[in-house]
């Protein structure tokens, strides 16, 4: 039966990678298979209790991996004895699953917050969430296993129960943590005052008082929350919140009680510190699929406290970043820094956009930069303008829209506060403020890799998701980042194989001779010639000796940053180089 389960759900994935053009390499493809042989490992109960990590790449097949097996699974729907249990972070990924899957309506239900109509609707499909216990498959936000399972093991939440047991097929889709990180200002307790004056008047004069006592701490502060009257279950269940941000506040509230936390402070203001449980331990089984799982820090901090992370994703299964480009224009990348040069800014934008007439770019900023962005859009003519489609922090995960383009602009990294990463560590480890701190060390590590975290999933919204053998199509990433940060050193291990390169500018200065072989290349390839020998050059240029040549030009990035800006790159075929117009 499960080697069947096995073989159908690898044709189904190779019907859908034909039908799709996708076309990994074998490793890859191996790689990809992992994923229903362990699900059909969790089905037959032969899976360790253990969190089954695939790192694999976007773009590579994970979800239609998944899509594959389910329905190779509900073939024999009368035989599904066991219920499947996928968890996303947001309704429009639930929604995208749910059609892409075309799962048959009587064996799937969804169940996600009520507080919005997107969210009723939801609700509605397949079997409906009133009925959901009956469905094979259930599709549910992180966020309602942190509140269906809040204070209670997995086995107790019986509302995701399929026939009357816990479900035994676990997926969950994107970033991982045994713990959620607590990051707060001790004034947001306010949003809770009129909920729980309707409940208990003393209530309000103690989260009052706490709001009080954590604003007159200092910095570095351990603040140790009083014991509530009221139990987490009790505050979540026994008080109609208006949303999901105040019921949220209020479990936060009920598990931090009798608890100890870190203060820490930001221009002036304290901030709480610390993390919570948010998985329960009795979850596993499980797979995670999580492509910045090879470079983020926090499943080996989750594996060295808890010893409970097996990588599905071998070093050569990870895909080849050959065909990527990525200029890096080594300059502050600060919001101050960006407003204060604007103009510099959106100007060089504009020459980047503008240099590559006949294809599309996405921009990926934050929310705040849209003067910026408006900058930049006001340098190029109309028909330029419709090749620029904007990507917004927050919202760079989980997105195809955007797969068959070929340039990527990031404006700035994503950074959080260092009291973030902090608690980022912290839920990682599941280690509370009351276990002491973590290491400067740790903290770092889990720094970093939420930085590539995000680079890699901002880049790959474009066409280096698609996979051709090992590898990309011709990419190009163009990234603002301060020498300082440390990001230029982590690109090729973000994107393995990648080339870097310097992001020329109007402030990049050329020697004579650079810029000399510069135009006498570009007049070459207006002529038609698509491949000039450095020889040739060399003649051109008057320059007699190959090291002098090497010295004054092949050594030197700004050189080579000036040639791809014209789509050209020097190749050393043999002993001679020779300058090769990219296609």
């Amino acid at each position: 039966m499960y080697s069947a389960l096995n073989q159908k759900s690898k044709e189904n994935l190779i019907y859908a990678f034909e039908k799709h053009g996708h076309n990994p390499s074998s490793n890859q493809f191996a790689g990809v298979l992992a994923i229903p042989e362990t699900l059909t490992r969790m089905l037959s109960g032969t899976a360790e209790s253990k969190y089954y990590l695939s790192s694999l790449d976007p773009g590579m097949g994970k979800s239609t991996a998944v899509i594959s097996w389910l329905l190779a699974y509900l073939e024999n729907r009368i035989n599904c004895k066991q219920g499947v249990l996928i968890c996303l972070e947001r309704l429009e990924e639930i929604e995208r699953y749910v059609d892409e899957a075309n799962i048959p309506e009587d064996s799937y239900a969804v169940i996600v917050s009520e507080y919005e109509e997107r969210g009723r609707e939801l609700n509605q499909r397949g079997v409906g969430s009133d009925n959901s216990t009956d469905a094979i498959v259930l599709f549910t936000t992180k966020a309602q296993i942190k509140i269906r399972c809040s204070g209670r093991d997995f086995v107790s939440a019986s509302s995701l129960y399929y026939r009357g047991k816990p479900r035994t097929i676990k997926v969950w889709d994107e970033s991982f943590s045994v713990g959620r990180d607590v990051v707060l200002n001790p004034y947001d307790f306010g949003k809770l005052l009129a909920g729980l004056g309707d409940r208990d008047r003393n209530l309000p004069t103690l989260v009052s008082d706490i709001i009080s006592d954590i604003v007159n701490c200092k910095a570095g502060d351990i603040y140790s929350f009083p014991l509530l009257p009221l139990t987490r279950a009790e505050l979540l269940h026994t008080i109609k919140w208006k949303n999901d941000t105040e019921r949220d506040l209020a479990d936060l509230l009920g598990q931090l009680s009798w608890q100890p936390v870190t203060i820490r402070e930001y221009k002036g203001k304290q901030v709480v510190v610390d993390c919570v449980q948010a998985i329960p331990d009795d979850f596993l089984p499980c797979l995670i699929m999580d492509a910045s799982g090879r470079v983020k820090g926090s499943y080996l901090l989750q594996h060295k406290y808890r010893k409970n992370i097996v990588h599905l994703t071998t070093p050569d299964q990870y895909k080849s970043y050959r065909n990527l480009t990525v200029n890096v224009w080594r300059r502050s990348s600060s919001k101050i820094a960006l407003i204060n040069d604007q103009d510099e800014v959106a100007l060089e934008l504009s020459k980047v956009i503008a240099g590559r007439p006949t294809e599309d770019f996405i921009i990926l900023c934050y929310k705040s930069q849209t003067n910026l962005i408006n900058a930049v859009l006001k340098q190029l003519p109309q028909e330029d303008q419709i090749r620029v489609k904007l990507l917004t922090w927050g919202k760079h995960t989980a997105v195809n829209t955007f797969r068959d383009i070929p340039n990527c602009i990031i404006i700035s990294p994503y950074y959080y506060r260092d009291y973030h990463y902090e608690a980022l560590t912290r839920a990682a480890a599941m280690s509370r403020t009351s276990m002491g701190n973590m290491s400067q060390e740790e903290i770092s590590r889990v720094r970093k890799g939420e930085i590539a975290h995000n680079l890699l999933q901002g880049c790959l919204r474009g066409s280096g998701r698609i996979s051709e053998g090992d590898t990309c199509p011709e990419s190009r990433l163009w990234l603002i980042a301060a020498p300082t940060t440390g990001i230029e050193k982590e690109l090729t291990t973000i994107f393995p194989d990648c080339k870097v390169e310097t992001w020329i500018t109007e402030n990049s200065v050329l020697t004579p001779h650079q810029q000399k072989a510069i135009d006498f290349l570009l007049e070459m390839n207006s002529q038609g010639l698509d491949e000039v020998s450095a020889i040739v050059v060399m003649e051109h240029l008057g320059i007699k000796k190959a090291c002098n040549f090497k010295r004054g030009l092949l050594d030197h990035q700004t050189f080579h940053a000036a040639l791809a800006t014209i789509g050209i790159r020097a190749v050393k075929r043999g002993k001679p180089w020779n300058f090769i117009r990219i296609r």
